[in-house]
């Protein structure tokens, strides 16, 4: 076996003494690492707990409040009902019996001079009645006859209302301008506008279709249609 020289020997002594102490820090940090994973397991688990113990008290808290709720609600109802109840017995004590009616019936009364003598004479009560009924019978026909008669006399006709449809052509202008001209007094501006609206069509229409919608005065779209269509006016 070859003898070994006293530097190597120190090298291999150093070597070894460099490779416990690389095992002891490595021990030694495994083991803080170990003891730090520990207490952060105790304290994520003692977090967990108090979280779960809140729960629990919260969770029995709001039962309590629930059954109180309903607790009130129970004695409120039967409050309710014995406070009807009370009120219901006091006013049938404020109510007083009524008496039991006797067996015999007070006489009627005695008739007077004017029952006598309309129970005497019924006819004539029911001949007074029916000539009054008549009297009104006829006032109202005289009535609803002169409301009919003055509502024919003031609405124009529907034939009148219509005027003759005008679309461009010149006889029709003539017809259309002449039956205008000779029933507009007898309607208002608002409904001359409208008959002329719903007469006119095509080419008459388009001559003023603005104003037919917007203008109140009919006098102004007659006006326009003779610019157009010719004044026949002698």
């Amino acid at each position: 076996m070859r003898n070994r020289s006293p530097a190597h020997q120190l090298n291999i002594d150093d070597s070894n003494r460099n490779v416990n102490t690389a095992r002891q820090k490595k021990h030694a940090a495994l083991l803080a690492q170990l003891e730090f994973e520990q207490l952060e397991s105790e304290r994520i688990a003692a977090r967990a707990a108090v979280a779960r113990t809140k729960m629990l008290l919260l969770r029995l808290e709001a039962d309590e409040e629930d059954s109180g709720d309903l607790i009130d609600c129970d004695n409120a109802s039967h409050l309710s009902k014995t406070d009807k109840l009370e009120k219901r017995t006091v006013t049938l004590g404020d109510i007083e019996p009524v008496p039991e009616s006797s067996p015999t019936t007070a006489p009627p009364p005695p008739p007077t001079a004017c029952s006598e003598i309309n129970s005497a004479s019924p006819r004539n009560t029911d001949s007074n009645m029916s000539e009054s009924t008549l009297a009104d019978a006829i006032v109202l026909a005289i009535k609803t006859a002169s409301k009919e008669t003055s509502k024919i006399v003031n609405e124009p006709s529907k034939t009148l209302a219509d005027l003759p449809s005008f679309c461009g052509n010149v006889s029709e202008w003539i017809a259309f301008r002449s039956v205008y001209n000779d029933t507009s007094g007898l309607f208002s501006n608002v409904q001359n506008v409208a008959r002329i609206r719903k007469a006119l069509s095509g080419e008459a229409r388009e001559t003023c279709e603005a104003l037919i919608y917007t203008e109140t005065d009919p006098l102004q779209i007659m006006r326009v249609l003779e610019r157009r269509f010719g004044d026949l006016t002698p």
